[in-house]
């Protein structure tokens, strides 16, 4: 079971017992929302092993006054909640209150539960799990490992389908504005409409030297690594309905330049009642008997094993995921390699492929280092390695490390998944799942044959995963792929920084394709699931490239109408499109005049800010400007807004409401302008918001930044000379 807390503290339930776990409000409140979230706990409520009819109880302290939320969204991460008769949830003894199919499933899942309102109350709530039916002795109990409560002062479906749809991968709270991951190249506009743009500026390599700033305080923050150019498709289904593939082992570059994958299928009866007697052939039978019994998992029918099949699928690429084919592996072209562990073989010196522990690597100077599988050895220990100098004919003794002055707690949580990557100084950067926690990790130094010290293990930031999958690109870059999406490295491990948009994997693995471009596969809708089982599973695959990206920010909160214009543009209809940072009113600024006193701009302002005001006036609140039904209510909402400013003069065009957005919130924003007509959209949800004004005050001028009495940030910047269809250029 896995959860996506740090903290080390797990609260077990014993069959019949309850838990109060309590969460305050006063530190989550913000604006229009308030998130209430539990303490520091690993576990909130555990259930596995428990009889039927246990249960387990989390506490959320309300505010004293919620009488002004109107919308009440539970998001849940949950482990093995199989099917909605397995467990019901009861909200202060109302309910039962149904699950989303998204919670529900083999291993984790998440999912947003709408809550009625009449339910809650000011003060402590009290929400109860109940295990009720082992569903024929296929689990064993079920987790929930991670709990969120959102109350909003206005009601909307929408939102409730974007967390429900967000919360399948949820491992943060929810960013509302954070960059969505657009896969499929369907959505592309058509090659004739694309146009490449004449500006495309990542803030690298002296930006000041390329903007001009006209008024406020403007620098470089910081870079960051994003990903760009993003395809996914499914490159693999079984021959059966539904089908069940798993345990992707690879990726292996070949001789030949191709790349092989393999994995797992079971075939043979989809009629069958779900078993976990069809073991993927990773334990032998006994092992898996007293295993599964030990678990509480059923083991039938009994004619589960003679009714399937079980095989390796393989399948090759030559040219690096385009298309695949599935081969047979009985030649040397396509080597069997055992698919056992998930595990990534690697090339020795002398041309054979060594496929030994858990986790290989091969050196730099030709040896290969593999840590050890199998039954653990008695006592605990961070890491058990041993070496090939001989391509691995023969190995060197088995070394179990418990490295002086390792954190006790980190050790014995640790488990025999991990990974390895080499660093330029030849020591090897070691990442070690762990359970309950998140992975740890450590430096081996080698010093003697067969022999390796290593740091005391320290924890990294990510979630709870399964087996960790690590990379180094060819740039030096270290790339983790885990439950919740990939993190990087840019100082070998020295500190891990999530990507904004975020892949979800089981057991995924990637490889290198190209100068800043990874290959990335893994299995879906299947976990540990039995046969067979109720989703469709596939073998999925992404590719995407990445780029270092800086930010330019205005830093000085106290600037009005703060402008930064790119000094090379001049331009009558135009494109524009950036990531923006909200802090209060900021967006792009188009047809600069010279004296940079007089210009357009489409920004994003803030309620609570100095610079709402400053927009949107008392006197204003029913401003014809203001679209339908779309009017200023108490300051409470964010608005889009299309301006002229006059000689310092800001006039508002038009402005449209938006749905809640947290300060400091990263938003895709573009600009259109086609002769008179100006539109702007953002991108703070599923769907993007437009508003749209006619002006004919400037006909051309420079584009830029804008910023009024806040710290907005900007990165990748883009211009057209002509106008685009903003639909298509959201990624």
């Amino acid at each position: 079971m896995t959860n996506s807390f740090r903290n080390l503290t797990c609260l077990v339930l014993s069959a019949v017992a309850m838990l109060a776990v309590e969460a305050n409000f006063s530190a989550a409140e913000s604006g229009s929302v308030v998130r209430i979230r539990p303490g520091s706990q690993t576990m909130l409520v555990d259930l596995w092993g428990a009889a039927v009819g246990s249960s387990g109880e989390l506490t959320l302290k309300l505010p004293a006054d919620i009488s002004a939320y109107k919308q009440a969204i539970l998001l849940l991460r949950v482990d093995d909640i199989d099917a909605a008769e397995e467990a019901d949830m009861f909200v202060n003894n109302h309910g039962p209150v149904a699950w989303p199919q998204s919670i529900l499933g083999e291993g984790e899942h998440g999912g947003a539960v709408a809550i009625d309102m009449s339910y809650l109350r000011p003060g402590a709530n009290h929400f109860k799990f109940v295990f009720k039916d082992n569903l024929g002795g296929t689990t064993g109990g079920f987790g929930i490992i991670d709990a969120e409560l959102d109350l909003f002062k206005d009601s909307s479906a929408q939102r409730l389908a974007r967390m429900n749809d967000e919360a399948a991968s949820w491992g943060e709270p929810i960013d509302w504005c954070e960059q969505e991951l657009v896969v499929t190249t369907s959505n592309a506009a058509p090659a004739k409409d694309q146009q490449a743009p004449a500006v495309s500026d990542f803030f690298q390599d002296a930006p000041l030297a390329r903007w001009q700033t006209m008024r406020g305080t403007w620098e470089k923050t910081e870079d960051a690594i994003e990903a760009y150019d993003i395809d996914q498709r499914d490159i693999y289904f079984s021959p059966e309905e539904p089908g069940h593939v798993a345990w992707v082992r690879g990726p292996v570059k070949l001789k030949d330049g191709s790349i092989e994958i393999g994995f797992v299928q079971i075939t043979g009866d989809p009629g069958l009642e779900p078993s976990y007697r069809t073991t993927y052939g990773r334990r032998p039978w006994e092992e898996w008997v007293a295993w599964a019994k030990r678990s509480n998992l059923r083991i039938g029918p009994e004619n589960a094993v003679s009714a399937t099949k079980i095989e390796d699928v393989f399948l090759v690429t030559p040219d690096n995921g385009d298309t695949w084919e599935k081969v047979t592996l009985d030649s040397q072209k396509f080597p069997v390699v055992n698919i056992n562990h998930c595990r990534r073989p690697v090339w020795a010196e002398d041309g054979t492929l060594v496929d030994h522990g858990m986790a290989n690597l091969r050196c730099r100077d030709g040896r290969i280092v593999t840590t050890i599988t199998g039954s653990e050895p008695e006592g605990k220990y961070l890491i058990g390695i041993r070496e090939s100098v001989d391509n691995g004919k023969t190995w060197s003794p088995d070394q179990l490390i418990y490295p002086e002055g390792a954190d006790e707690e980190i050790i014995k949580t640790c488990t025999a998944e991990n990974d390895l990557v080499e660093l330029d100084d030849g020591r090897i950067l070691a990442m070690i799942r762990t359970d309950p926690g998140p992975p740890c990790q450590t430096y081996l130094t080698r010093i003697g044959p067969g022999q390796y010290t290593a740091t005391p293990p320290t924890w990294t930031p990510m979630p709870n995963t399964g087996m960790p999958e690590l990379t180094r690109s060819s740039d030096g870059i270290i790339w983790h792929w885990n439950l919740d999406g990939h993190w990087y490295s840019t100082d070998e491990g020295k500190s891990w920084h999530p990507l904004p948009q975020r892949i979800p994997s089981y057991y995924g693995k990637m490889i290198n394709i190209g100068p800043n471009r990874l290959l990335c596969v893994t299995h879906r809708l299947t976990g540990d699931s039995p046969y067979p089982y109720w989703y469709d599973s596939s073998i999925r695959q992404y590719r995407f490239s990445y780029r270092t990206s800086g930010v330019m920010e205005q830093t000085d909160s106290s600037t009005a109408l703060a402008l930064l214009s790119r000094g090379d543009t001049d331009l009558q209809d135009l494109h524009l499109r950036a990531e923006v940072r909200l802090d209060g009113a900021d967006g792009l600024a188009f047809r600069i005049q010279p004296d940079g006193n007089s210009y357009y701009v489409f920004a994003v302002i803030l309620p609570g800010t100095a610079a709402y005001r400053r927009w949107f006036p008392e006197a204003e609140k029913a401003n014809p400007v203001l679209l339908p039904r779309q009017t200023v209510a108490d300051g409470e909402h964010a608005m889009a807004a299309l301006a002229r400013v006059d000689n310092g003069q800001l006039t508002v065009l038009r402005a449209i409401w938006l749905p809640y957005i947290p300060r400091g919130s990263w938003a895709p924003m573009q600009v259109k302008v086609t002769g008179d007509l100006l539109q702007g959209a953002v991108k703070c949800g599923p769907d993007p918001i437009y508003v749209g004004a006619r002006d004919s005050t400037y006909a051309a001028g420079q584009v830029g930044l804008f910023t009024d009495q806040s710290t907005g940030a900007f990165k990748s910047f883009y211009g057209w000379s002509s106008p685009q269809m903003i639909r298509y250029l959201w990624q």
